[in-house]
């Protein structure tokens, strides 16, 4: 029997005999991917980038961030705060001052995530230097929640001065 004699959609899966059929009897691309169980079919390759789509519409305006110096201090040699941000205190770790200083923020997050600006400094602008001839160096550093400031001279040793500290958090 051949299809000359099969009317049109009289012959279905039923009439036949499971394995009856081979690739041989399959007209070479008339199979479609619909034809197939899900996986059977190898992908093919990659078609070419398509174009640019339209551009969208503009999101609307997010919140504004804090500013990066939101914790911020200006202190005096001997430990007090001369300005500074909202909630900022300081004192000197000792009576009289030696140069190692505390300084805090109240409500600021834990310290130890933060990172530190510091310079000595005035704490007036009374003059056109900004140190007025004062040398040395700063370091800051945080223990248990706290921020310690330590200012020296020169020769590396403790020395009592003013200096500007700021958190980044």
């Amino acid at each position: 029997m051949t299809g000359k004699n099969v009317k049109d959609s009289s012959l279905t899966g039923k009439d036949l005999k499971n394995s009856s059929l081979t690739g041989a009897d399959v007209k070479n691309g008339s199979l479609l991917a619909g034809d197939f169980a899900a996986g059977q079919v190898p992908a093919g390759q990659r078609g070419p980038k398509g174009d640019t789509g339209a551009k969208g519409e503009t999101g609307t305006q997010g919140q504004p961030g804090e500013p990066a110096t939101r914790y911020w201090a200006v202190v005096n040699t001997n430990g007090t705060l001369a300005r500074g941000s909202a909630g900022a205190t300081s004192a000197s770790v000792s009576s009289p001052p030696n140069g190692q200083y505390t300084v805090d923020w109240a409500g600021s997050p834990d310290p130890i995530n933060c990172s530190f600006l510091a310079t000595i400094g005035r704490t007036n602008s009374n003059s056109s230097s900004a140190t007025n001839g004062v040398k040395g160096q700063v370091s800051v550093t945080t223990f248990t929640g706290e921020v310690f400031v330590e200012t020296l001279d020169d020769a590396g040793a403790f020395a009592p001065n003013s200096f500007h500290v700021a958190m980044l958090c």
